[in-house]
């Protein structure tokens, strides 16, 4: 997991560190925080299956998992003040979108959905 971690924290870095043209918004400190308690509370094997970025217009971390043989995704952007996320995801022919928290610990149906994409 320590090469997902240190990716964040490098678009965390390069983000915030360069200019950030006014259309932009900058990465906080509690979003990346919220991205890693993500990660480090879902099993480390999909955790290290994820392709991080950065939605620049809103200055949330996102994750992202493709399995490109069959075309499922899912997306998962990450609030820059609570434990919430935006999901976004399509397996098979089951398509799906909402915002969910996690303060405690990950949703059920995220895990699943994941595992769908990635195993599937």
């Amino acid at each position: 997991m320590n090469r997902i971690f240190e990716e964040l924290n490098e678009i965390y870095s390069e983000h915030n560190n360069n200019y950030i043209p006014e259309d932009e918004k900058s990465i906080s400190k509690k979003c990346l925080e919220n991205t890693k308690y993500f990660l480090k509370n879902i099993p480390e094997n999909l955790a290290e299956l994820t392709d991080p970025g950065i939605e620049p217009y809103d200055g949330c971390l996102t994750l992202e998992w493709y399995n490109y043989d069959n075309k499922n995704m899912i997306s998962l952007s990450f609030d820059n003040k609570k434990r919430k996320m935006i999901y976004t995801y399509i397996i098979y022919d089951d398509k799906g979108s909402g915002i969910l928290t996690f303060e405690k610990s990950v949703p059920n149906e995220i895990i699943k959905w994941i595992e769908r994409v990635v195993y599937e």
